[in-house]
């Protein structure tokens, strides 16, 4: 998100508990940062955004990933 709030000049704020991303695998981590990655994007080029939010979250096995704008 560093990344993206200087190439984008956007504010960003990340929910994620320590625990969860110690526990993520690699494939699962890096596909989740692509994800991510091109969520932030569109939100900025296609919606404008200035403002970007990013939780994750574990639930009954299932990683719950929301972004928001």
């Amino acid at each position: 998100l560093a990344l993206a709030e200087e190439r984008f000049g956007i504010a960003t704020r990340l929910d994620c508990p320590a625990a969860l991303t110690a526990a993520l695998r690699d494939d699962l981590a890096h596909q989740a940062y692509r994800i991510v990655q091109e969520a932030v994007t569109n939100a900025v080029k296609h919606g404008g955004a200035r403002t970007v939010g990013v939780a994750l979250a574990e639930a009954g096995g299932m990683l719950h990933l929301t972004i928001d704008n």
